[in-house]
């Protein structure tokens, strides 16, 4: 996690990882236009060791339309070339912005 200074909260975490889409959702208040996140989990390995497992949030709307799964596995950059075909871009957002915008909007989480 990282530091970022945010206008509403000041100095604060931020949630890295999520998509676009998400990200101009919250910073536009289109009330409704998502209403369910995936969380995708992406697990790093180098060879046989794993590294760390990468945690990312997509609207569902974009989960299912391109027929992702909750959890990937890379061990090569052949399987990271795979996952970027149909992947999203991602940003970041102020850790408490983006606990507000799912409190706040009602948004549920799957494959948490």
């Amino acid at each position: 996690m990282g530091l970022a200074f945010c206008k509403k909260h000041g100095e604060t975490g931020i949630t890295p990882n999520i998509s676009v889409e998400i990200c101009e959702d919250q910073s536009k208040g289109s009330l409704g236009k998502i209403q369910d996140i995936c969380i995708v989990n992406i697990k790093i390995f180098d060879g046989d060791e794993y590294l760390y497992t990468q945690e990312n949030y997509i609207s569902k709307a974009a989960f299912d339309e391109a027929g992702m799964n909750f959890e990937y596995i890379i061990t090569c950059e052949e399987d990271e070339e795979k996952i970027n075909v149909f992947f999203p871009e991602t940003s970041g957002m102020c850790s408490a912005c983006f606990k507000e915008y799912i409190i706040s909007r009602n948004i549920k989480l799957h494959g948490c």
